[in-house]
């Protein structure tokens, strides 16, 4: 992969596509099992 310092730009705006998803998908998970576990 090429260094993150050159395309920060670019791999900043694709992490904050990737990362809102993630984020969603694990905060659910996570409450789901805080949920559960409390």
């Amino acid at each position: 992969m090429t260094p993150s310092t050159t395309f920060d730009p670019k791999v900043s705006c694709c992490r904050a596509q990737l990362l809102p998803t993630t984020s969603k998908m694990h905060t659910s998970d996570d409450t789901l099992t805080v949920s559960h576990a409390t």
